[in-house]
């Protein structure tokens, strides 16, 4: 069994003391340059700085896939409730209608985590997305309401506060900004959280508090409290601050490249400066300074934390307005080292895993070499699967490798010729694309959602997993026991009705039968479509019967017999994605 890379190659890399020349560096110095690193090494570095200081570290990359790679990463090492990701809102400076729901709920979770969560955090960002400032952390917590078990809220002043927040009062509560009403119970989606909650009220005491699923609008697990947050977006009050003000001062900057960080602030900044002068006066707009981070900010509010920055190769054929920025940083630099001396320069001596092609002779030869030369192999598989169908390629080239293994989507490999440890990815070997899992808070899944079932028009046709099939005829409200809550309204022959909670929605969906046949409503208390499911599941039973039947005629009759798959199909069958 393969076990996760946080069992297995970072326990040992520790041991080995990897990385131990940054961190001691970092005690003693304001700033850390590391050169000569390859592949995932900055991000096993950040992981182990995470886990030996117990610090919040800003992990800060070149562009938004790497960032997705990375994230998935960090991930798995040291746990996602550990791992926040920070998005920008918009590509484009003053295109606040591009702005993404999903990309704001991110941003809001990683506000709140600063604000109110002491318990350390990485959080990984863009350029891109720290050109944007966010709300200082007095201004955050005037859009922000704590809510508790046991709190005594008036049912009124809840609702006040919610349309003081701005949120949306809907039927349904589907995406963040909205929320329901229904009898003693709220339902809201603060944009703090990738899930709304579920607010039970007794008389003016919060008496529950629960996680719910948008698609099912069933309860996915209980809380003791969450920070009802508006959108900061469309706050109109406060001042705003690069989201390095908010940091905790012993926190840990990273960064890829500072240099390619420090001109995508520059070139995001200038380009805020040549929109604003051609936006139209009719609506007052806030000026860049207001808005955006310039490079200058940036770099003043940098020299305040120990960072390091494990800096690219600066091409040659950069521009002289480049040129300029260079010198701003290596002034900036220079600064700091006139202040205090405290800049170190470490180089690592590693390179990339070596590329293979799928040459598995050329794999076997550069594992044999390793072994004599007494280097420790690791290998990382994205599954068991994975690491059979290398071994059996082996066996059947009759070659007998030792390496060990983990299970890990590390996205590449490198060797440390000091260590004398090489780490290599499968996927790497096999040629086959890595796909990054992006943080959605709003995939959609296949099955029918209460938002579907909205845009349904009356009449259309549905089937009810107990009474078949219906007639739509709308969402209505309908008291019982004095309480009212909404209701699908559902007829079916001679003109019965059924009345079905929007909670049991699981049990309704979209009529699917064949085009062209007349279709018959169902008649409520009648057996007919009990009868229907009965001849259904017998007629599956004897379907699977039969293929059992079928599948044991088989194994008892002689066959063909094949010769074995080669490496060949299995080296092939090993660069597919899934």
């Amino acid at each position: 069994m393969l076990k996760n890379i946080n069992q297995a190659l970072l326990p040992e890399l520790l041991k080995k003391n990897f990385g131990q020349e940054i961190f001691e560096n970092v005690e003693k110095n304001q700033h850390v340059s590391v050169k000569g690193f390859a592949g995932s090494v900055p991000t096993i570095l950040v992981a182990e700085l995470f886990l030996t200081q117990r610090k919040d570290v800003l992990f800060i990359i070149d562009d938004k896939e790497s960032a997705h790679y990375i994230t998935s990463e960090l991930e798995e090492m040291i746990g996602e409730e550990n791992v926040l990701y920070f998005p920008e809102t918009h590509l484009e400076p003053y295109q606040i209608e591009k702005t993404q729901n999903a990309n704001i709920v991110l941003r809001t979770e990683v506000l709140n985590r600063l604000n109110f969560d002491k318990k350390a955090k990485i959080i990984v960002a863009t350029a891109s997305s720290l050109s944007e400032k966010v709300l200082k952390k007095e201004d955050f917590k005037a859009i922000s309401h704590t809510i508790k078990v046991g709190d005594q809220l008036d049912f009124d002043f809840t609702e006040e506060l919610l349309n003081q927040f701005n949120f949306n009062f809907t039927d349904f509560v589907s995406e963040p900004g909205d929320f329901s009403v229904r009898g003693g119970i709220v339902d809201v989606f603060s944009y703090a959280y990738e899930k709304p909650f579920r607010i039970t009220f007794f008389g003016n005491e919060v008496e529950n508090i629960k996680e719910f699923d948008i698609e099912t609008q069933l309860s996915t697990g209980k809380v003791n409290e969450f920070e009802l947050v508006s959108n900061m977006n469309f706050a109109v009050s406060g001042s705003k601050v690069s989201l390095l003000d908010l940091l905790p001062k012993d926190s840990f900057i990273v960064t890829k490249n500072a240099y390619l960080t420090l001109k995508k602030l520059k070139d995001f900044y200038e380009k805020a400066e040549q929109k604003f002068e051609t936006l139209g006066k009719e609506i007052k707009h806030q000026k860049p300074e207001i808005l955006f981070v310039s490079d200058e900010v940036f770099l003043r509010d940098l020299e305040k934390f120990k960072s390091i920055d494990f800096s690219s190769v600066i091409l040659n054929e950069a521009k002289r307005n480049e040129e300029s920025l260079k010198n701003k940083i290596d002034s900036s630099a220079s600064l700091r080292s006139a202040q205090n001396d405290k800049t170190k320069t470490i180089n690592l001596n590693q390179t990339s895993q070596p590329t293979f092609h799928k040459n598995f002779e050329l794999l076997a030869e550069d594992l044999k070499e390793k072994k004599e030369e007494g280097y420790e192999t690791w290998i990382s598989f994205s599954g068991e699967k994975q690491k059979e169908r290398l071994e059996s390629i082996f066996e059947e080239l009759n070659h007998d490798l030792p390496f060990k293994s983990f299970k890990s989507e590390l996205h590449e490999g490198f060797v440390d010729y000091e260590l004398k440890v090489s780490v290599y990815t499968d996927h790497q070997i096999f040629d086959r694309y890595q796909r990054y899992k992006a943080k959605n808070s709003f995939a959609k899944s296949e099955q029918l959602t209460l938002k579907d079932l909205m845009s349904l028009k009356v009449g259309d046709y549905i089937t009810h997993i107990d009474h078949g099939i219906g007639k739509f005829m709308g969402l209505v409200k309908v008291t019982n026991d004095g309480k009212t809550q909404e209701c699908f309204k559902l007829t079916y022959k001679n003109n019965d009705l059924l009345y079905v909670s929007i909670h049991s929605l699981h049990k309704i969906s979209k009529y699917n039968g064949p085009d062209g046949r007349e279709i018959v409503l169902n008649k409520l208390g009648s057996p007919t479509w009990k009868t229907l499911k009965q001849k259904t599941k017998a007629k599956v039973k004897q379907i699977a019967f039969d293929l059992i039947k079928l599948y044991a005629q088989r194994k008892t009759a002689k066959g063909f017999s094949f010769s074995p798959d080669s490496y060949l199909q299995t080296e092939l069958e090993a660069s597919f994605i899934y």
